[in-house]
Formats: structure tokens, C-alpha cells, sequence
């Protein structure tokens, strides 16, 4: 059984017996698993359910962006940049996800190579953990600076409250951060973000 597979399970047992304050993180998590598995169809449903079930939820947000880059990966890049859009306009201050908007560009300027190339230009971080309590969020920095890791906390206002990402990173390259992010995942028995700014 592969690590995504485990996952699976982790998060399916969780939507049909954790916290009902947890469930939906959850079930985002079965959506990204799904989506690292290239299981589009699956991926999709799942999170044009969150979206349609929980539009005030903080989860509302990662799912919104989770179908534009599941469209994106199916090559929809119409479709795409649609949701990425609706995501864009209901979050101005939430991050950008510099893989999707550079198919956006590529598709509107094709043969514009400076423009892409100039876009490109980002840090990869891993997203480690949400909290809704900054004492939380705190340690869940330690942990991480104790496992020798760059951590550090990154705010984010959704539906009026604050919200306190744990970031590791910076990360040069994008299959640089997968590839630590895919050894934490193991050591941690975890599923992580990748997070580009």
C-alpha cells in the first residue's frame, strides 16, 4: 500500500468518526490525496463538494484552487482559470499559486517566454499545519525548528478570522520542495502542502 493509500484511509476513518469541527479538512485531504494520485475524476468531485457544502468553511479556499489545479493538470486550462478567478477575487490576500497562473499566462501570451520566465521566479514552501490558535501554531514551529527545519508562521484572514499557517522553506525549486515534502510526509506520517509565495 502506498503512502497516498494510507492516507486515504487516515482521512476517511477521520470524515466518518472525528470531530465534525475536523471533517472537513479532512475530506480536503482525500481531495489532495486523490489529486497526487492523478485520480482527476475523484479529485474534482471531491472538491466541488466542499465548495458546493461548505462555502463559509476555511477549507472553502484550498478547494477553490484545488479544482482549478486539478483542471490545469488535465490540460482545461479555460475551466482553470475560472476557479482560479472566483478564488483570486473572493481572497484578494490569500496567496497566489504561481503554477496555475503561469499556465494562464502561457496560454494567453504562448511565445512570450520573458513573461513566463519572470513569473517563475518564486520560493516553494511546505505547509505543515492550520491553526486557529496562534499558541498552536507556535509549537508546531518548535517541532519543526527542533527537526532542524526553517518554520515560521504565515497569518491569513478568512471569513473575518485569522488564521495561522506553519511554513517550511524557503525551497529553490519546486521538485526540491516535493521531494522533502514527500521524506516528511513519510517520517511524519502526515500529508503536507506545497506552498509557493
Amino acid at each position: 500500500m502506498g503512502e497516498y493509500d494510507k492516507a486515504i484511509d487516515i482521512y476517511r476513518e477521520a470524515v466518518r468518526t472525528g470531530d465534525p469541527r475536523m471533517k472537513t479538512w479532512a475530506e480536503l485531504g482525500l481531495a489532495d490525496c486523490y489529486l497526487s494520485l492523478d485520480n482527476y475524476n475523484t479529485a474534482l468531485t471531491a472538491y466541488k463538494k466542499l465548495v458546493e457544502d461548505f462555502p463559509e468553511s476555511p477549507v472553502f479556499p484550498f478547494a477553490l484552487v484545488g479544482i482549478s489545479e486539478t483542471y490545469r493538470r488535465q490540460g482545461e486550462i479555460d475551466k482553470s482559470k475560472v476557479f482560479y478567478e472566483l478564488y483570486r477575487e473572493r481572497f484578494e490576500g490569500s496567496p497566489r499559486n504561481i503554477e496555475i497562473e503561469a499556465a494562464l499566462i502561457e496560454q494567453r501570451d504562448s511565445g512570450d517566454d520573458r513573461k513566463l520566465q519572470s513569473l517563475i521566479k518564486v520560493d516553494y514552501f511546505i505547509q505543515v499545519g492550520v491553526f486557529a490558535r496562534k499558541s498552536n501554531a507556535e509549537t508546531c514551529i518548535r517541532k519543526f525548528r527542533n527537526l532542524r527545519f526553517n518554520a515560521r508562521m504565515d497569518d491569513f484572514r478568512d471569513g473575518g478570522k485569522t488564521f495561522h499557517r506553519v511554513i517550511i522553506g524557503p525551497y529553490g525549486s519546486e521538485s526540491e520542495a516535493r521531494d522533502v515534502k514527500k521524506e516528511l510526509e513519510r517520517s511524519q506520517g502526515e500529508k503536507y502542502t506545497l506552498f509557493i509565495q
